[in-house]
């Protein structure tokens, strides 16, 4: 006799996404549906994972800071500034407007305050400094970490980090980064490139340029 098979149970899932006991039923376009395929090839997965990969993407950002509309603003911004030069953020103009572009969208919707009236950090930021005095940070140090500059500096090196330091494609057993990666900045660094590098080259030429 054969034995029943347990609910939720069969083939364990290929990928990182576990516990997969509800179904969704979802019709799409033929050329939605063959272009996840072809990613769920690329990171030696099923259709299921890459397609859970990409809703569980889209819940995190619209939980995020404003949902999807910074993150759509600040991409029509960075459009509308290669358009005007006609260059990508390979050229430094290019790249200066950029940045100046996304503080101007910042400084529109969320203007400083008027006046000199100061700028009071978070208790969470006053926490952390005092940890980081606890640790020995010097006074000069804990001061900077209470600025919005020191905390910027703070949560832009953890991003740049994670995407310089991201899985190479060397990973044992064949696997692809997402599998250690869900949460994107191996495709972040495939698809930026290496800050470190590009600022070692543009050093290099500068250093060529002045013998």
């Amino acid at each position: 006799m054969a034995r029943k098979r347990g609910k939720g149970a069969g083939r364990k899932p290929k990928g990182p996404y576990q516990g997969n006991t509800k179904m969704l039923g979802v019709r799409v376009r033929p050329e939605v549906r063959a272009e996840l395929e072809r990613l769920a090839k690329e990171r030696g997965w099923s259709l299921s994972q890459e397609v859970q990969r990409a809703l569980d993407s889209w819940i995190k950002w619209q939980r995020g800071p404003c949902g999807p509309a910074l993150v759509a603003a600040v991409f029509k911004a960075v459009e509308q500034v290669e358009a005007e030069t006609g260059e990508p953020l390979d050229d430094a103009f290019t790249a200066a407007a950029v940045r100046a572009a996304i503080d101007y969208l910042l400084l529109h919707f969320w203007p400083p305050p008027i006046g000199d009236t100061p700028l009071t950090p978070p208790s969470r930021v006053r926490d952390n400094v005092a940890e980081g005095a606890r640790r020995g940070d010097p006074p000069e140090i804990q001061a900077f970490d209470l600025t919005p500059t020191g905390v910027a500096h703070k949560a832009a090196g953890y991003v740049i980090r994670r995407i310089e330091n991201a899985a190479s494609e060397d990973l044992p057993g064949g696997l692809h980064p997402s599998f250690l990666d869900p949460e994107g900045y191996w495709e972040m660094r495939q698809a930026l490139g290496s800050g470190h590098k590009r600022f070692q080259q543009r050093l290099a030429e500068a250093k060529g340029g002045n013998k």
